[in-house]
């Protein structure tokens, strides 16, 4: 005895009157077909195994939600995002942007863009510097008048 197998297509149920119900699902898990593969896709010819009407409702029911999640998570999330968290978080990072950098005196200004110790740092150094230039100065002063003795 062979067993067909129908495959209902969504979308084309507009059929008048009742009509037998044929399982999708035959064959029997145990068996294995030639290469081993099980039969309980309705590959075999062996008795069938119908499914429940309440099982089938089930997993139809689950795969129509499971993709209308799916379409919903596609267009809503990228828009639920951008507006419940990426605008609200720049608007906010632009008016604490704005205070931190124009609502404080200039020494705090410059505390933002210097490493800790970097101002420091930099007074040694210009102390160094203006050092060396009053020796080059006066070594300058030094080298006049040794011209204009000569």
């Amino acid at each position: 005895m062979e067993i067909m197998v129908s495959k209902r297509e969504l979308g084309n149920c507009v059929e008048v009157g009742a009509r037998k119900r044929q399982p999708r699902i035959t064959g029997n898990a145990r068996n294995h077909g030639q290469n081993g593969e099980s039969l309980l896709f309705g590959n075999g010819d062996n008795m069938s195994r119908p499914v429940s009407t309440y099982a089938e409702i089930c997993s139809s029911a689950a795969q129509h939600f499971a993709r209308i999640r799916e379409v919903l998570v596609e267009r809503s999330v990228a828009s639920t995002l951008n507006s419940g968290f990426l605008t609200p978080c720049r608007e906010r990072l632009f008016v604490a942007l704005g205070l931190n950098l124009f609502a404080v005196n200039d020494e705090k200004f410059m505390d933002m863009f210097v490493a800790p110790g970097a101002i420091d740092s930099l007074e040694n150094e210009r102390q160094s510097l203006q050092k060396r230039q009053k020796i080059l100065h006066s070594c300058l002063n030094e080298f006049k008048s040794v011209a204009r003795a000569l």
